[in-house]
């Protein structure tokens, strides 16, 4: 069985979620113009100023902006606005699906498990956890102490429904580029100042979470630090270092004179004296926030030095010159061997030490806190981004998310998910899955309405869109899911909506914590040309999408009363 669960890339070109996208001709919401064709009224006084952009002047803003984000990627000139009640719809809509969310995640460590068989199936509950390498986590996590980041990347169809395609908990992108999305379309694109008078604050959100974190420290009145592991993918990591020194807390790496040190009482921030008398200060950290993965800052602890090996065995097979051998070396080493179903940390570091590549994995490389996860676990820090909490990110787990909103809080959801259909029949751990035949045939007798997915793939992998494939390709995907039908999904096809000859998505970055949901103020989008492969990422000629919110529905009638008198 492969493993796979990539979070290594940091945001940008290969992270990102990957979305549904438009055929052709297929019916879209289209965010400009309503069903008559006229201009939505919050439209009105942005859509003339970008028309009146030439293509010189859309080329160099692309240009300029690019080099504002320091190479990462480019914007669109032409913002995406959300009207007050639209982004209030999407903010009650995250904040009571990260609420579920929480309280499974609380039903689950706390052993009491009530969606077991009324909700999820116990083999595909199995199945996910042995998917991500999570298991090792039950039973140590404090339910009351959760907490995360979260930022569901959601479209809206045809019919104007938000609906949600993948939840992204724990480390995403997108956090680090709200403030400058803002900066550079009003610098780069000045005249649109002047229509955007009364919206949303993207500082806001930095504010907001540097509050939320304070008041979390544990214990109470404990240093919040920040803590990056290089090496970075990209320069969202330099610009949330500037928006959270901003808020006035540390930032600590490797190169930074300020170190984390870990004694038996917890961890401490140990910073230079100021009079350089050469002693060193020590002041108790109660909040860490990760700016990465768990596995990144201390593979020592069990359960995270499993999942490194995981992560590292996946990395390796996923290498077209790996040869035979080794390849079948470590696919027998992902076999569940140990009695409970799942890999052995022994059979894996075995299997990386006779293949071609060397071990990477080691607590020599990627340890950089030692026993941040055992300080956490005996509550002597709380951490922003807490253990065990990936597998909710599986996209197998979202098929349940609207149901665990009934089950936990006796509501209808909000946001509506992609119809999905599981192209696996259950299995136990110890067995081998089987096709679900039927499934499998409604999808190839209608394949142009359905896109076969991989449950954890990233970035575009292990993705068929149905009415942009060829025939040969749809060959290649009914052998991929035959091969392994527990990785694979199929959803019905769903047109994203347009904004001019972009489909677009969003991100609502948000923090899910004991206290609640946090939504940011200012969300995030992505674009990509209408014409393509079929899907939304931002390595295949796609663009960030600065995204403004209306402050109240007045100001957009005000406005588009004053364009027409």
């Amino acid at each position: 069985m492969r493993w796979t669960f990539f979070r290594l890339g940091l945001f940008v070109f290969s992270l990102l979620a990957t979305s549904l996208t438009l055929a052709q001709n297929a019916p879209a919401f289209d965010e400009i113009r309503d069903a008559r064709g006229e201009i939505r009224p919050h439209y009105r006084q942005i859509w003339p100023l970008f028309e009146g952009l030439s293509s010189a002047r859309r080329a160099r803003f692309r240009r300029e902006s690019l080099e504002d984000f320091r190479g990462d990627n480019a914007l669109s000139p032409l913002p995406r606005v959300l009207t007050a009640a639209e982004y209030d719809e999407l903010k009650r809509g995250v904040e009571q699906r990260g609420v579920a969310l929480r309280k499974f995640l609380e039903d689950h460590y706390s052993g009491q498990k009530t969606y077991l068989g009324t909700v999820i199936p116990e083999e595909i509950m199995r199945r996910i956890l042995r998917r991500t390498g999570e298991d090792l986590y039950e039973g140590q996590v404090d339910p009351k102490r959760i907490f995360f980041p979260y930022g569901p990347d959601i479209i809206r169809d045809a019919d104007g429904t938000w609906r949600v395609l993948e939840d992204n908990p724990g480390f995403i992108g997108g956090p680090g580029d709200l403030v400058q999305a803002r900066e550079s379309l009003l610098s780069r694109f000045p005249e649109i100042s002047g229509a955007l008078t009364d919206v949303d604050d993207p500082d806001a959100y930095y504010r907001g979470i540097a509050q939320l974190y304070r008041d979390e420290a544990d214990p109470r009145g404990g240093r919040v630090v920040v803590f990056q592991v290089p090496p970075y993918a990209d320069k969202e990591d330099v610009r949330l270092r500037t928006l959270y020194k901003n808020q006035g807390l540390e930032v600590v790496t490797p190169n930074t004179k300020s170190r984390i040190v870990s004694t038996s009482e917890g961890l401490f921030l140990e910073t230079p004296a100021a009079n350089d008398s050469g002693s060193l200060l020590r002041k108790r950290i109660g909040m860490l926030i990760m700016n990465g993965e768990h596995h990144w800052m201390d593979a020592g602890d069990p359960a995270t030095h499993r999942r490194a090996l995981l992560l590292e065995v996946d990395r390796h097979l996923a290498e077209d010159e790996l040869s035979p051998g080794a390849r079948a070396g470590l696919e027998a080493a992902l076999q569940e061997n140990d009695g409970s179903g799942y890999p052995s940390v022994a059979t894996l570091q075995n299997a990386l030490g006779k293949s071609e590549f060397l071990n990477e994995v080691s607590a020599l490389k990627h340890r950089r806190i030692p026993d941040l996860i055992k300080h956490w676990r005996e509550g002597k820090v709380q951490l922003s981004y807490t253990p065990g909490v990936d597998f909710i990110g599986d996209k197998e787990f979202n098929i349940y998310v609207e149901q665990l909103i009934r089950h936990y809080l006796k509501e209808e959801p909000i946001l509506r998910n992609v119809e999905t259909l599981r192209l696996a029949k259950g299995a136990l751990p110890g067995e081998v899955a089987r096709v679900d035949e039927k499934a499998l045939r409604r999808v190839m007798e209608d394949r142009n309405n359905y896109v076969i997915k991989r449950v954890d793939g990233r970035g575009g992998d292990g993705i068929w869109v149905g009415p942009k494939i060829s025939e040969k390709q749809w060959r290649e995907a009914e052998a991929a899911v035959r091969a392994a039908p527990d990785r694979y999904l199929a959803q019905r096809y769903t047109p994203l909506s347009v904004l001019d000859d972009m489909i677009v998505d969003l991100r609502m970055i948000s923090v899910v914590s004991p206290k609640g949901v946090f939504v940011s103020p200012t969300p995030w989008a992505r674009g990509i040309p209408q014409a393509g492969d079929g899907k939304v990422n931002l390595s295949k000629a796609g663009v960030e999408v600065p995204v403004v919110v209306l402050q109240s529905p007045a100001t957009a009638c005000r406005r588009a009363l004053g364009r027409l008198l």
